[in-house]
């Protein structure tokens, strides 16, 4: 079995000596063309490492939620979690983002209006956080040693205080 070419530029190689010399991988050419994608931009788009980041849903930003009016102030890098704030800009709280698809359905009631934690950063700016797990693992941190932290038994980590609301 012949193995398949690519022609481009009037140049016909096959996706081994393609790949050596676009340093992008045998098995992503093979995909982007399995895919539908043109010669040229299968050749020419450099290969990102990693799992793609989901997109910010602009639609978000600036929704006001709930009975008390939230407004969606921005998302957060690397996640589907976004922060909310009060009119004022007192308080914040951190909620993910398939809850706030669908914020018809939201009321007081939902737990992403009662914060469990308040976190505060090195930067001083203080957040709710509903799950001090999920905020750990976004922000890089020990979800441990914040539970002490929290519990009054460490004083920081990393910067950080936290205490329970």
């Amino acid at each position: 079995m012949a193995a398949k070419t690519l022609t481009y530029q009037g140049k016909t190689q096959t996706y081994a000596e393609w790949a050596a010399e676009t340093n992008i991988k045998e098995v992503t050419l093979i995909g982007r063309v399995k895919a539908g994608w043109s010669v040229e931009r299968t050749l020419t788009e450099p290969a990102t490492m990693g799992r793609r980041k989901k997109p910010t849903d602009a639609s978000l930003i600036g929704l006001k939620i709930g009975p008390n009016k939230l407004t969606v102030k921005e998302k957060l890098p690397s996640s589907d979690t976004y922060v909310l704030t009060s009119d004022d800009g007192q308080q914040s709280w951190l909620v993910h983002g398939y809850r706030l698809r669908n914020p018809k359905k939201l009321t007081l009631k939902d737990n992403f209006v009662r914060a469990r934690y308040y976190v505060k950063g090195p930067d001083n700016v203080e957040v709710g956080v509903v799950n001090l797990n999920a905020f750990c693992e976004i922000m890089k941190l020990d979800f441990n040693i914040m539970l002490r932290v929290a519990e009054g038994q460490q004083a920081t980590h990393k910067g950080w205080k936290c205490c329970r609301a």
